[in-house]
């Protein structure tokens, strides 16, 4: 056996789905009280954020349209309708996605004092996440274009293609053809893998922020190189997370549910609410505790290298 084939095999051994599961359980344990307050603070936060940021926004281009000439009082509602939804949904995408890079950044340094052995600080744990703030919001916004051009960008290319097919009645497609649907179904399934892969790219990259003091893009660039030889096993990891995370949240909502409409206490469903932050709050812990894994099968060090 080659040396490179006994580092991949170590490699595997160090970073197992399993491996990342167990160790992210133990540390979630741990410091259950100083991550779940984190985690719900962002939370109601963010949540603040959401509540009015939009509704600004929504006002700031209404007056801002007006004062430019752009439509006028009569057309002002029908014109300003599409763009308060967009407004709405974008801006509500981009916060959820916020608050899932801060919840990973000011965790990270609890999680790197755990495992090393060491004494966790939330003074440190919070120091670390506010100097990573600024390039870890940038990231945030470059993952929320590249998600919103993943998620329409083939689907739009698509029906343009086959719009043009048609008019030019190539591959015998016409306007309405049942052989479009299959068709631009593909596209959007290239759409779709495109947001796994920027997932990963996402999740991974928050730590190389906080831990290698990268910028947005050499953090993803960084990712992309140490990812190498275990991308699969990346990509099954988070879709088990978001599994995992997705039936928990839907099992509690279900019952809490029942419990709502059998008493009338409104009260649960926000106990409902509560679990699901603590839910996604595991899976942003678990994100320095594989970064770590990773740099130990690249520097060939051992378990949690990186943090040493």
């Amino acid at each position: 056996m080659t040396e490179s084939e006994e580092t991949a095999i170590a490699g595997r051994r160090v970073f197992g789905i399993g491996a990342v599961v167990s160790k992210t359980g133990a540390v979630y344990a741990r410091n259950f009280v100083f991550l779940a307050t984190l985690y719900l603070v962002l939370a109601i936060v963010i949540y603040i954020a959401s509540a009015y940021l939009p509704a600004l926004l929504i006002y700031a281009t209404a007056e801002l349209g007006l004062a430019m000439q752009w439509f006028d009082e009569t057309s002002l509602r029908h014109t300003m309708q599409p763009v308060a939804i967009l407004t709405r949904v974008g801006v509500e995408h981009f916060l959820t996605i916020l608050w899932f890079a801060f919840a990973i950044s000011f965790a990270a340094q609890c999680v790197a004092d755990d495992v090393t052995q060491r004494e966790v600080s939330v003074r440190r744990s919070l120091a670390a996440g506010f100097k990573s703030m600024p390039a870890v919001t940038a990231l945030a916004a470059l993952i929320w274009v590249f998600s919103v051009l993943a998620l329409f960008g083939p689907r739009l290319i698509g029906e343009a293609m086959v719009a043009s097919a048609a008019d030019r009645g190539a591959f015998g497609l016409t306007s309405g053809s049942a052989m479009a649907n299959p068709f631009v179904a593909v596209i959007g399934l290239v759409g779709l893998l495109s947001m796994v892969l920027i997932a990963v790219l996402y999740w991974l990259s928050v730590p190389a922020v906080v831990f290698e003091r990268k910028g947005p893009l050499s953090a993803l660039w960084r990712v992309v190189g140490l990812s190498r030889g275990a991308r699969w096993r990346i990509i099954g990891l988070l879709l088990l997370v978001v599994v995992l995370a997705v039936a928990a949240v839907f099992f509690v909502s279900f019952v809490v549910g029942m419990v709502a409409d059998l008493t009338g206490l409104q009260a649960v469903n926000f106990a409902a609410y509560v679990f699901g932050v603590l839910v996604v709050g595991w899976a942003a812990t678990a994100a320095p505790v594989a970064y770590a894994l990773l740099r130990s099968v690249e520097d060939g060090k051992g378990d949690f290298a990186a943090f040493g």
